[in-house]
């Protein structure tokens, strides 16, 4: 009987550890695009001179897993990108935060995945964070929080640094606005 049983915790101590690996090795599909270089980028720009940010609109989501606010944000968001499905000249940029706890990364995918959160991602740690809101959020009035929103332009000039969120029904205006512009 102690046998059977340590036979059923190793089997499931092994299948949880393949499903972590799974979820954390996963790579990119047409819809949801990760960002994962080598070595991480240090600064705001760097992630804008990736390729598929090139002459584009970039419509820019912080969050983090353990954000409420984000989570019904996401709820709407698809509702936003099927107004634009035709529009390539916007992509939606995934900014996810590394709270330090143990397994974060894991969390972050997981949630992508279940949320069917499309659009492109890159994961952020603590010091990422910190210095790509500082390089990205001039206003000073605008406080440090969950979720937030910019917008940039084909440029790659920050045009609002506190962008609409997806449940306002103003957001497609400006999004609109910014794409009409050369």
């Amino acid at each position: 009987m102690v046998v059977v049983i340590l036979a059923l915790a190793v089997s499931a101590a092994i299948t949880g550890g393949l499903y972590y690996k799974g979820v954390i090795d996963s790579k990119s599909t047409s819809d949801i695009i990760y960002i994962e270089p080598k070595e991480a980028y240090h600064t705001f720009a760097d992630i804008l001179a990736h390729e598929t940010f090139k002459n584009k609109v970039v419509y820019v989501d912080f969050w983090f897993t353990g954000c409420p606010y984000c989570a019904k944000e996401f709820k709407v968001m698809p509702a936003l990108k099927a107004h634009f499905k035709n529009e390539k000249d916007l992509v939606f940029l995934h900014l996810g935060k590394d709270r330090r706890i143990p397994g974060e990364k894991f969390r972050w995918k997981k949630m992508i995945a279940a949320k069917n959160l499309t659009g492109v991602h890159y994961f952020m740690r603590n010091d990422q964070y910190f210095s790509i809101w500082q390089e990205t959020v001039k206003d000073s009035t605008v406080i440090r929080g969950f979720p937030h929103f910019l917008i940039v332009n084909r440029q790659g000039t920050i045009v609002d640094d506190d962008a609409p969120w997806p449940s306002d029904p103003e957001l497609i205006t400006v999004l609109k606005g910014v794409l009409a512009s050369p």
